[in-house]
């Protein structure tokens, strides 16, 4: 699950499955906000916060920008929020706007507006 970055040291937060999922949907469309919890995996945010947190010592997990110490899942979405607004190939940026919000305990919003390089048809 995730990968490194391309010209970057630090791991990518998002399952590369559910980024082409995320990315087949500006296929069709211009924007888009989902449940992100309901997106991932089952659990998946829970361990994936488990995961950085046991490896913050290794640099694809210290994420400098989000200080020292224990990550919470509100600072996962926030470099999640950070690598999908950084995202692009080739045909430059995948999202002109990406935001997450939180909305209820443990639940949060995943709103994006796709950019050029998502071919729609």
């Amino acid at each position: 699950m995730g990968e490194k970055i391309r010209g970057k040291e630090e791991y990518f937060i998002l399952p590369e499955n559910v980024l082409g999922i995320l990315l087949s949907f500006g296929k069709f469309r211009d924007e888009g906000e989902f449940d992100l919890v309901g997106l991932l995996p089952c659990g998946y945010l829970e361990y994936i916060t488990k995961v950085v947190n046991a490896n913050r010592h290794l640099r694809a997990f210290a994420y400098p920008d989000m200080g020292e110490g224990e990550l919470s899942k509100w600072k996962i979405c926030r470099i999640l929020e950070r690598q999908l607004r950084e995202l692009s190939c080739e045909d430059g940026r995948c999202f002109d706007v990406v935001k997450i919000r939180k909305f209820g305990a443990g639940r949060f919003r995943l709103y994006v507006k796709y950019g050029p390089a998502v071919h729609r048809e």
